[in-house]
């Protein structure tokens, strides 16, 4: 009997039971897809959180989401998608009387598929509790988050480039310089070496950071962590940085690393860059900087110039940034355009802006800006580009310069005309003349360290190497002028082409003026210089009238000068050189006339010309 009871026990809990949740599946199924309904919340609230969360890193961090949490989030978007057609059918069937026992069978199918879709969305939300981490830091990209600048196709630049490769190349060379004057295209230069070396292998890894004068040790290891994809600890102390940084680098094997715009000497042992035996040569930096004492105090292997394009290069990335306005040109047109282009001096920052300035203008406005470029006034052309301003770029050079006499002489050497050969001597005349040496003598030797100084800062150059003799570029000397024109001395280097170029022009503050390119001032003008130091003439042709700042009051001939330079009580001390009177008229006549206009100290300089004549003032 005991033993029928237990058969008919177990056969009631095989039977009852199935035929208890078949009833409550037929007659209870608005309750389960009410919590299918719950359940379909929870997952979407539960996956935009993943989205946003994944989102976030990949945005603020650049990292990359893991692949079990991109194909969790995928399955969980199509189930939602398809638990939302499902839903929108079960409500629309859901107005059908339920009780009727017609749609039984409907009912226990809607809630047998419920049930089984609650589980699915149970898997998927336990699948997510397994997720310690959303994302991971991405693979470093290196130089290729930069943006790639498109590098001219010229043949004085790609000569450059594959000397830069091939020095790169050399087992034993772990640093390699390339120095050149601003604007000159060494930051494109260095950022194709870049990512030429990338694509090509010859290195794992390249990363680039920007020095500028600053150095600021922080933000450069900043650069070179986002580009390996090295998070710092924000707690991190610099010396801190520096080892992860090593650390992070040694890991690349072969890594090259570009450090453009160096003005000074860095450590690179501050910043965290192995180099030398610290990282078996696998390690090799190139650095871009216009000053070659960098090259030498950092102990570069291999210093690489960069020089000023070719005249038929220059032309050609001159054409490219004007556009199809030079392709088809008249003979009138084609003459003012090369005009501009000889203006930029082959310099390709200065070709770039005005080229794009002057792109679809007419022959007037480029006639307008050709004459504005003769005179030095590139700001004064509208259409440049106020961001790209050469004469800015040029100036960053110029703060640089360490000593107020480098400074000055520097600026001196804008009083001298256009690709006009300077001499030591010329220019140490001027300092003298300047009152920046007492003695001509005392002042050569330090005018030869300062013009070593401004060419080894790119600011100066010298086409010969045997020569002594220094040439400044002419958008340089354009930038010298526009420094002295915003500051206390004014120095007016008029042009031929300008007759009146004291026109509306003040001469309070003028401290130098130069007419070495003008050969035919007869008629110099009557005006009064109270700060003038420096007058530079070079006449092709007699003077017709002495200048008002040159007459001195009872002055019978020039033999006269050292009498009257002793007289006290004129208020004037007026230094004369090596002066001769080949080209005055009745030099004694003519220097009586008048009153001195100039201040104390002024310098009177009479400098050499060419003529066919032969006739000078002569220093």
């Amino acid at each position: 009997m005991d033993i029928l009871i237990s058969v008919f026990a177990k056969v009631a809990e095989y039977l009852v039971q199935p035929a208890k949740r078949c009833a409550c599946l037929m007659f209870d199924s608005q309750a389960i897809v009410g919590k299918l309904h719950k359940d379909y919340e929870q997952l979407q609230c539960i996956y935009n959180q993943l989205n946003s969360d994944c989102e976030e890193a990949v945005r603020r961090d650049g990292e990359k989401i893991e692949e079990s949490v991109n194909q969790w989030s995928k399955e969980a978007k199509a189930m939602l998608a398809e638990l939302q057609n499902w839903l929108d059918s079960a409500k629309a069937e859901s107005t059908i009387c339920r009780h009727c026992p017609r749609n039984w069978g409907r009912n226990y199918r809607h809630s047998r598929e419920a049930t089984r879709k609650r589980a699915q969305i149970h898997q998927l939300l336990t699948r997510r509790q397994t997720f310690s981490t959303l994302t991971r830091p991405a693979s470093p990209k290196g130089i290729e988050i930069l943006q790639q600048e498109k590098l001219p196709k010229l043949s004085s630049v790609d000569r450059t480039l594959k000397k830069i490769m091939e020095a790169l190349e050399k087992s034993k060379t772990n640093m390699v310089s390339v120095c050149g004057m601003g604007g000159i295209g060494k930051t494109t230069l260095v950022k194709e070496v870049g990512f030429k070396a990338k694509r090509e292998g010859l290195f794992n890894m390249v990363v680039m950071a920007v020095v500028s004068q600053s150095a600021e040790i922080q933000r450069i290891q900043r650069q070179l962590g986002e580009q390996l994809g090295l998070r710092y600890s924000s707690c991190e102390t610099e010396y801190g940085k520096a080892n992860q940084l090593r650390a992070r680098i040694k890991l690349e094997g072969k890594i090259l690393v570009i450090l453009d715009d160096v003005w000074s000497k860095i450590k690179l042992t501050e910043i965290g860059i192995p180099h030398g035996n610290d990282h078996d040569g696998c390690c090799k930096v190139l650095l871009s900087t216009r000053r070659e004492q960098v090259c030498t105090s950092m102990e570069c292997q291999e210093i690489i110039h960069m020089e000023l394009l070719e005249d038929k290069g220059a032309w050609d990335l001159f054409k490219q940034n004007v556009g199809p306005i030079l392709n088809d040109m008249s003979p009138e047109m084609e003459k003012v355009a090369k005009g501009v282009c000889r203006e930029c001096d082959r310099l390709p920052l200065a070709l770039v802006v005005v080229g794009r300035a002057l792109r679809d203008k007419n022959l007037a406005e480029w006639q307008c800006a050709a004459e504005k470029l003769q005179r030095s006034r590139l700001e004064e052309i509208e259409t440049v580009d106020h961001e790209e301003n050469v004469y800015e770029r040029i100036k960053l050079s110029y703060d640089f310069l360490k000593g107020e006499v480098t400074k000055k002489c520097f600026l001196l050497c804008s009083l001298f005309p256009e690709d006009h050969e300077i001499e030591m001597g010329e220019l140490a005349l001027y300092a003298t003349g300047f009152g920046w040496f007492d003695e001509y003598e005392s002042a050569i030797h330090q005018v030869e360290s300062t013009i070593n100084d401004l060419r080894e800062s790119s600011l100066l150059m010298r086409d010969n190497s045997r020569s002594r003799n220094v040439r400044m570029h002419d958008m340089v000397r354009d930038a010298a002028l526009w420094m002295t024109a915003n500051g206390e001395d004014k120095f007016l280097v008029p042009i031929p082409s300008q007759r009146n170029w004291t026109r509306n022009q003040k001469f309070d503050n003028v401290a130098a003026i130069s007419l070495l390119a003008c050969l035919n001032n007869q008629h110099f003008p009557h005006v009064a210089c109270p700060r003038l130091k420096i007058l530079a003439l070079a006449q092709r042709v007699p003077l017709q009238r002495v200048p008002k700042m040159l007459c001195a009051p009872s002055l019978a001939s020039p033999e006269q000068y050292g009498k009257l330079l002793r007289q006290k009580g004129h208020g004037f001390h007026l230094r004369v050189y090596m002066f001769t009177n080949k080209c005055l008229k009745k030099s004694g006549k003519l220097l009586k006339q008048g009153t001195l206009g100039c201040a104390k100290a002024t310098t009177f300089i009479l400098l050499r010309a060419s003529g066919n004549d032969g006739a000078s003032f002569n220093v």
